[in-house]
C-alpha cells in the first residue's frame, strides 16, 4: 500500500505569514528564533528547523473534517515563505523525531495509537491502514502533543 505525507495546506501558511494571525482564529502568532534544540519541524515543508531560523508559532486544528474531534495546538513554521513538502514516501527530515502515529477512525468514533521509538515509520502506518475503519493517520509529538502533518493513503 502507498500513501501520502501531507504538510498544513500552502494556502494557510502563505495567509499566516502576510497577516501574522493565526488562521481561523485571528489572535497574533508569535515570532521565535530556533536555538540549537529546536529541532522541530515546519508544518509546510516538513524539514526540521535549523539554528537561528525565524520560524512562526501558530494555533491550528488539523481536523476539517465534521466528524472529527476539533483539537486545536501549537504548531511552527518558517517565517519566510518555503516549498511544501510533495515528496513520495515519508519525509527524511522527520526520521528520528519522537513522534506518535494516530489512526484515526472514518467515522470519528476513536482512534488507535501507535508510539514510533525511533523505528521507521513506513511498517507502522501499513499496519494502521490494512484496518479498513482508518480514514487518516495524524502524525504528532507525543510530548507536546503537537501536529507534524497528515498520512492519507495513496
Amino acid at each position: 500500500m502507498s500513501f501520502r505525507v501531507i504538510p498544513i495546506p500552502r494556502h494557510l501558511a502563505d495567509e499566516t505569514r502576510d497577516t501574522r494571525l493565526s488562521p481561523g482564529f485571528g489572535h497574533p502568532v508569535q515570532v521565535h528564533v530556533a536555538g540549537a534544540t529546536g529541532y522541530g519541524p515546519c508544518r509546510a515543508c516538513l524539514r526540521r528547523t535549523r539554528e537561528g531560523e525565524r520560524r512562526l508559532l501558530l494555533s491550528y486544528d488539523p481536523y476539517p473534517e465534521p466528524d472529527q474531534v476539533s483539537v486545536v495546538g501549537p504548531i511552527y513554521i518558517h517565517e519566510e515563505a518555503c516549498a511544501p513538502f510533495e515528496g513520495a514516501g515519508f519525509p527524511e527530515e522527520l526520521r528520528g523525531l519522537p513522534m506518535v502515529l494516530r489512526g484515526h477512525f472514518r467515522d470519528g468514533s476513536g482512534l488507535v495509537n501507535r508510539v514510533l521509538a525511533g523505528e521507521a515509520p513506513e511498517p507502522a502506518i501499513e499496519a494502521l491502514f490494512a484496518d479498513p475503519r482508518i480514514g487518516f493517520i495524524a502524525i504528532q509529538n507525543p510530548d507536546a502533543a503537537c501536529f507534524i502533518a497528515r498520512v492519507e493513503r495513496a
